[in-house]
């Protein structure tokens, strides 16, 4: 698609840059005595339509692609790791499973009363506390529902159940979380509606996205771990049924799906999240347990969490938007890195660049002796050279620019993403944006210099010596 917008800007821009003219020598009064080098910037170009059009096209492409994945990268940040991602808590304690917290907020306390605690937290700028209690994804077997389907001679006890982790939330932790569900059964109105019948019903479970994915593109996933196609889970989708066992005690337990959350939840809880009291029953010997916190606003979540783990000794406690930044940073190492390559090719087209300035000047040399001779100073025929390479750069730069975020714009918008960018406004990376145009066209500039110099220095008797 960038190959094809790329090349049928170019032509748009090659055969309609004349009109250009018309309007310089409009506004000639305002360039003074390089108008004539401004109009032959413009001018000489547009005689090797299919030179200036390749080298245009080559900066054009090279830009799309930097403008667009650089846009689409931070818009998809911006939906996955916003305060979704957070939802609604600024804190994340985990506790040592072989000796878990009964009353956090009581052992705060105690430990803040310890004289060798090296610092004290602040328990007030507690606004609330969430349980989360775990059963990994190899304590728990969830028979795959496509298994049951298949005729009873096919069926292979080996790959009748599945795998994938179990959370448990207290009532504590429904009343201040803020995660938001993209999809709900028909039976629920509102995402508030959905954590209220969990909170009532022990039976009832939330997926997490990343359960259920189109089978041509589940990367990633292992096969030991339950997927399920993403026609199971849709706006208003029937509740249907899993069934949770036990790997150490082989009890088996029915549990309705009714609401999956957004992917940008998956970061802090990857699992089927079900009621406390549920998987403490089901699976009474799953140890991982972990506190979730909301912190008064302006309370310094970073500096929070090491005062927790100054106190607690069994536990560790970490920021969620710090947590955050470093997911990203690793992210964003491989995208600079893949960015970096791409720029490597943005030089080189813009090297073309100067190779075909240097090419001209042994071209135009009788043209370069006629200007001289009609008036021309040597400032005006470099300057008429620097902005001919100006001028293709930054045709190829502008429109590499605006069709790479159109198109990155009307790709986050359209929907062709599901429910990750649904409600998050596109945003343009301008710092980013900024930066690539200011290295493409100084690099132009930088490569134009020499043959322009070189240009300037043409003498007079150049043009009677044509032959």
């Amino acid at each position: 698609t960038g190959a094809v917008l790329v090349t049928a800007g170019t032509f748009i821009v090659v055969y309609n840059a004349d009109i250009i003219l018309p309007a310089i020598g409009a506004f000639g009064g305002r360039f003074g005595r390089i108008l004539p080098a401004v109009k032959m910037a413009v001018a000489y170009p547009l005689q090797s339509r299919f030179r200036t059009g390749l080298t245009i096209a080559m900066i054009g492409l090279i830009m799309f692609v930097l403008s667009m994945q650089a846009a689409l990268n931070t818009n998809f940040s911006n939906a996955i790791s916003g305060d979704d991602a957070r939802g609604g808590f600024d804190a994340r304690v985990d506790i040592n499973g072989n000796n878990r917290s009964s009353d956090f907020i009581a052992e705060l306390k105690a430990g803040n009363e310890d004289p060798s605690a090296p610092t004290k937290v602040e328990t007030n700028a507690i606004v609330a506390v969430g349980e989360a209690r775990y059963a990994q994804w190899f304590e728990v077997d969830i028979e795959d529902p496509a298994w049951a389907l298949q005729p009873a001679a096919d069926q292979k006890e080996d790959d009748r159940f599945k795998h994938r982790p179990l959370q448990g939330v207290d009532a504590g932790f429904i009343a201040a979380q803020a995660i938001p569900l993209q999809f709900r059964a028909a039976a629920y109105a509102t995402d508030a509606d959905v954590w209220a019948a969990l909170a009532r019903d022990p039976s009832l479970a939330i997926v997490p996205a990343l359960l259920t994915c189109d089978f041509a593109d589940c990367g990633g996933e292992g096969e030991d771990l339950l997927t399920l196609p993403s026609s199971t889970t849709k706006k208003g989708f029937a509740p249907f049924i899993l069934k949770v066992r036990n790997r150490s005690t082989n009890t088996t337990v029915d549990v309705t799906v009714i609401g999956q959350t957004k992917e940008s939840a998956d970061a802090f809880w990857p699992g089927i999240i079900v009621q406390k009291q549920f998987l403490e029953s089901t699976f009474p010997s799953a140890k991982g347990q972990e506190f979730f916190l909301r912190l008064k606003d302006g309370t310094d979540s970073r500096r929070f969490a090491k005062d927790v783990e100054s106190v607690l000794v069994q536990a560790s406690a970490d920021s969620l938007d710090a947590a955050i930044e470093k997911n990203e940073a690793f992210n964003r190492t491989f995208l600079e890195m893949f960015q970096g390559f791409l720029a490597l090719g943005l030089l080189v087209g813009i090297a073309a660049l100067g190779v075909i300035s240097l090419r001209a000047v042994v071209e135009r040399r009788q043209q370069i002796g006629m200007l001289r001779a009609i008036g021309y100073k040597r400032s005006m025929v470099q300057l008429s050279f620097m902005l001919e390479a100006g001028f293709i750069a930054l045709s190829g730069i502008i429109l590499g620019l605006g069709l790479g975020l159109s198109f990155a714009a009307n790709l986050f918008t359209s929907g062709e993403f599901g429910e990750t960018a649904k409600g998050t406004s596109f945003t343009i990376p301008w710092a980013q944006v900024g930066l690539v145009t200011a290295f493409a066209f100084v690099a132009a500039m930088v490569m134009t210099y020499l043959p322009a110099r070189a240009a300037s220095h043409v003498a007079v008797a150049e043009a009677l010596r044509y032959e």
